[in-house]
């Protein structure tokens, strides 16, 4: 428990003076809460050992720890009240940051890599849900300060102006599901449009926000995206995983987060190598951002 400050780095990004007493005080009466919290804690020291052995030993722990406190979770996720509504809507985001922790874990072994952002970008979906059934609680609870930043409560599926991003084009994105609309039918090509459209809004809310608020709000994509997308990355769909890399830059962008690190990097680079030369020119921006 001696790291678990310096883990949650959640203080810092919410704004707020005093953070840990609710933090505190919720998982001191709900077990699965307290589960997370130590599982969280034990992620970060995973991601401070240089020890092989250490680090695999934390991260076990972490997962395990995890496993159990989403046991209680969906024991409970069917009745959401007014009185557990503020919790169950932090925990949700902070499973959602494990797992996306523990998807980045993942490098070297593609398959299992790009599975493991499909499982995040699933699990993840749940907590707009979970926030819009108790909306007037939690926007006068403590957690008010990162529904606001996440900009949670915005219903608009109108697409907004997009201000030119200098590495996500989402113009060229677009230009990638026109030539390719055959090949992926009707389908999948209004599936794959659909997520570039969220994604350009979202490259709209980062670069608007800015820091802090952006270190979450690119983790709405996950709400964002059409229900189909998660099932064509899980087909390997060039297009799909094309878009996936993209939002990976604005994940990148927030390396300095303990949770995050390399992850944005380490898919770009991934999906890059995957895919080979007949797709990468429509990943050529990234990659020449990476380098410099």
């Amino acid at each position: 428990m001696n790291k678990l400050p310096e883990a949650m780095t959640l203080a810092g990004i919410m704004g707020t003076s005093q953070p840990w007493g609710f933090i505190f005080r919720w998982a001191s009466s709900t077990p699965y809460f307290m589960d997370e919290l130590l599982a969280f804690s034990a992620m970060h020291l995973s991601s401070l050992q240089d020890n092989p052995t250490l680090k695999t030993a934390y991260l076990l722990q972490a997962t395990e720890l995890q496993t159990r406190s989403l046991a209680g979770f969906h024991a409970v996720i069917a009745d959401i009240r007014d009185d557990n509504c503020t919790a169950l809507f932090c925990f949700s985001l902070m499973i959602g940051i494990h797992t996306l922790y523990n998807a980045a874990c993942k490098k070297g072994h593609f398959s299992e890599h790009i599975d493991g952002f499909v499982q995040f970008l699933e699990v993840y979906r749940g907590v707009p849900t979970i926030a819009f059934q108790k909306r007037d609680i939690i926007i006068t609870s403590e957690m008010s300060p990162i529904a606001d930043m996440m900009e949670i409560f915005i219903t608009s599926q109108h697409p907004e102006p997009q201000t030119p991003h200098s590495v996500v084009d989402c113009n060229q994105l677009k230009d990638l599901m026109t030539s390719s609309r055959e090949r992926l039918g009707p389908g999948s090509y209004n599936t794959c449009l659909e997520a570039v459209q969220s994604l350009g809004q979202l490259c709209d809310r980062s670069m608007r926000l800015g820091r802090p608020n952006s270190t979450y709000v690119f983790l709405n994509w996950a709400h964002d995206i059409p229900s189909g997308y998660p099932d064509l990355l899980r087909e390997r769909g060039p297009e799909a995983l094309i878009i996936l890399a993209h939002w990976a830059w604005l994940l990148h962008q927030e390396s300095d987060f303990w949770a995050y690190g390399s992850a944005g990097r380490d898919l770009i680079v991934a999906i890059a190598e995957h895919l080979g030369s007949y797709w990468a020119k429509w990943l050529s921006k990234l990659l020449n951002a990476l380098k410099n």
